[in-house]
């Protein structure tokens, strides 16, 4: 009986692929659904399934879900690779219902060379950035840390505690130059999500799927792959404004940790990503990636609760090519998402916004927005940030786009 239905469901997806037409990318980039979707899917799918119950498999995520392990060999930096787009980043941002927000980062490199970026948000202050930006290329950078011109970052108890620290001038959004000192400790309880064993596996299979395949394309795909991990915490700091001491309050804080053989961020069309802190202690992330010749669109992100229960994004409604295409992000944005089974409403309006410039020829544009939310009616605040390759539009791709808005 079992096998009747298995085969009947397969001439249906069989069936269907044979007539359905190949729908030509949006921009000719944003692929859709093709022809073979579903039956791609379906083995992609499967192929998830098999890899990840495989022994070894196990015995790798093992490994990885043990916190002390995974600490011990990751939460640390590590060895850049030999490569020119090698790398090993780590990135803090926080943010509190009082009005405070921090972004800060490093993206070590070889030739001693570290991307950084800082942006503090101040309460009936505004918005202050480092003064080098919107270059991020900062060197020379100590070999082995964080550390580079004014930017400390370092860990005291992997997976536990990290020191954070920036001494140097700022800008203001009007021009006028302040001296600042920041210091933070990082501390958390909270488990990590990774991206190598966590993410759900309908994004992964629907983004799979969605590409041509070829024995170019996985291995173009195993090229690729970057260590990618994440943990909510707690931010105590202190900071000083041209002498001026600033009471901070304890801000709830999202940082990650990425490093691996490949990093070249003029391969990357657009992503866009939203870390998102609500009053009843739950986090959100919903982010999309578009990054050709590996995924056209790929959907990260999961809901976090206070008592550490972490839903992977099953699904999201936000499609980047209807927001801010041609290089201007919105200022207020909805979408939907769903995890865990439970389907969320985001709304989101932005504060404040920077922006910096990051690849070798800093071709890539990112815009940082700090925002006010609300997701199913609760309150929250956090960061989104919209990433873009400074490649135009041709006009004709333009007209392709106002049509397919249109006609969903």
């Amino acid at each position: 009986m079992l096998l009747l239905i298995f085969m009947a469901v397969l001439f249906s997806i069989l069936s269907y692929s044979f007539f359905f037409p190949e729908p030509e990318p949006i921009l000719n980039l944003y692929r859709k659904k093709g022809r073979w979707y579903y039956l791609k899917y379906v083995f992609a799918r499967c192929f998830l399934y098999i890899c990840k119950n495989h022994p070894f498999h196990q015995m790798k995520s093992s490994n990885l879900a043990d916190p002390k392990k995974f600490a011990e060999a990751y939460d640390c930096t590590q060895p850049l690779a030999d490569s020119p787009w090698g790398f090993d980043a780590v990135f803090f941002m926080a943010a509190n219902s009082d009005g405070f927000y921090f972004v800060i980062g490093v993206e070590r490199r070889n030739n001693s060379v570290s991307n950084c970026l800082f942006y503090v948000v101040v309460p009936g202050l505004g918005l202050l950035e480092n003064i080098e930006m919107p270059n991020t290329a900062l060197y020379p950078a100590e070999e082995g840390t964080y550390n580079v011109k004014g930017f400390h970052i370092s860990v005291v108890e992997p997976m536990k505690k990290w020191m954070i620290a920036y001494d140097g001038d700022m800008r203001m959004e009007n021009g006028k130059r302040r001296n600042v000192h920041f210091k933070g400790t990082f501390s958390s309880d909270q488990p990590y999500f990774s991206f190598d064993t966590d993410l759900h596996s309908h994004v992964l299979a629907h983004g799979i799927a969605l590409e041509p395949w070829s024995k170019q394309y996985f291995e173009t795909l195993k090229e690729h792959q970057q260590n990618h991990y994440e943990q909510i915490g707690i931010l105590e700091a202190s900071l000083t404004i041209d002498g001026t001491n600033i009471s901070v309050p304890s801000t709830p804080t999202y940082r990650d940790h990425s490093f691996g053989k490949q990093r070249n961020w003029n391969l990357m069309h657009r992503y866009s990503m939203f870390m998102l802190f609500l009053e009843n202690g739950y986090f959100v992330e919903v982010g999309v990636v578009c990054q050709p010749g590996s995924f056209s669109e790929l959907f990260v992100g999961y809901v976090s609760d206070c008592k550490g229960i972490i839903d992977p994004l099953e699904w999201t409604d936000l499609k980047i090519y209807q927001h801010g295409e041609l290089g201007k992000p919105p200022i207020d944005i909805a979408f939907q998402f769903k995890a865990g089974g439970n389907l969320y409403t985001v709304q989101a309006e932005t504060v404040h916004r920077g922006q910096h410039l990051k690849g070798f020829n800093r071709q890539i544009k990112m815009f940082e927005s700090f925002v006010r939310c609300r997701v199913n009616g609760v309150p929250g605040v956090g960061i989104s940030e919209f990433s873009y390759s400074n490649v135009k539009v041709r006009e004709t791709e333009i007209s392709s786009l106002l049509e397919d808005i249109k006609a969903q």
